[in-house]
């Protein structure tokens, strides 16, 4: 918004934010403030305490042509596209991908390990543990130990098959694995990420006969950020430290040296919680499960944790798997239903 009104003083630029009265964990109108006092100038708050993950199951979004992630979350990203149509806006920046382009993630302590950097390696864990809140150990050994394991999981819980699981891992580390544990997951990320995008394009913005763009995923930017070394990109377990450094003097002091990051976990606890009668009669007939894909337990075993509000043994490929899931469902048995 910042470098927008400032590029182009003659076009309006109308900030809209979700922001939350619920979920205060989720709520960043303390540092909007902060940037809306020194840039005077009109902007939106969209209240999303209601807008939780798979709202309004199972008609939670438009049916896509093919299964993408971001469409679990459809009722958040659409109420803000919403008021932007109200507005007549015709563009739309998001601030997608900011961390993952700029290089943070939690794998990147393993980078300091495969260097042979032991002392930073065990400064940077320790940093690291107090931002997860987790023990240093644990923090050391997901993040830094692990991801060293040529043979290791990629995911330590998967909901695939022992048998499909092998097989994807295997073609995952032959591609991926020279690269460092930190650069690897960064890529992986930016690989993925035209998902939303697409997502964003076809079945939101156009609609809405707007355009979005993603400015964080700009190739240039991709391509230069990606070539610096991971270790100048992230410190203290900081996101965006280039990025920090970079709007130094031009956003408020309060808002660069915020200890951490607004998290909307509590949309998807809620949205499992909400829907969760349904989607488990759903979930019950799964046709992944029909062909060995995966296992019905395992995937009712992580949406009941998810429903109890609890992250932290979720297998990550938990939700491309609910959204293969759920998109074949609707593709084909609720078609045939219906």
């Amino acid at each position: 918004m910042v470098t927008a009104r400032k590029n182009y003083p003659n076009t309006q630029v109308t900030p809209i934010s979700c922001v939350y009265n619920k979920y205060k964990e989720a709520d960043e109108r303390e540092y909007i403030e902060y940037v809306h006092s020194q840039y005077q100038g009109d902007f939106e708050y969209v209240y999303s305490d209601d807008k939780w993950m798979l709202r309004g199951f199972p008609e939670y979004s438009p049916l896509t042509d093919e299964p993408n992630v971001a469409q679990l979350m459809y009722s958040l990203t659409n109420s803000s596209y919403l008021r932007a149509a109200e507005r007549d806006v015709r563009v739309v920046l998001t601030g997608y991908a900011g961390d993952q382009v700029f290089g943070y993630n939690y794998y990147y302590i393993a980078d300091y390990l495969r260097k042979y950097k032991f002392m930073t390696f065990i400064k940077e864990a320790n940093k690291l543990s107090r931002v997860l809140n987790e023990p240093l150990y644990s923090t050391a050994l997901e993040y830094g130990f692990k991801p060293l394991q040529r043979k290791g999981n990629r995911f330590e819980h998967s909901l695939m098959s022992e048998e499909n699981y092998h097989k994807a891992n295997e073609r995952y580390i032959s591609k991926h694995f020279e690269l460092m544990p930190g650069e690897r997951s960064q890529f992986e990320f930016i690989d993925q990420a035209p998902q939303l995008y697409i997502f964003a394009r076809d079945y939101i913005s156009e609609p809405l006969k707007m355009e979005s763009r993603h400015p964080f995923l700009d190739v240039d930017l991709v391509k230069f950020l990606y070539g610096i070394p991971l270790e100048i990109k992230t410190k203290n377990a900081r996101s965006k430290g280039i990025l920090i450094e970079a709007m130094k003097g031009v956003l408020p002091e309060k808002v660069l040296s915020r200890p951490g990051k607004s998290t909307t976990n509590a949309l998807i606890f809620e949205g499992f919680k909400q829907e969760y009668h349904k989607l488990k009669r759903v979930i019950q007939q799964s046709i992944l499960q029909e062909y060995g894909i995966v296992s019905t337990d395992l995937l009712m075993s992580n949406i009941e944790q998810l429903r109890q509000g609890n992250l932290r043994n979720i297998g990550k490929d938990f939700f491309p798997v609910l959204s293969l899931e759920l998109w074949l469902q609707r593709k084909y048995k609720y078609s045939f239903a219906k």
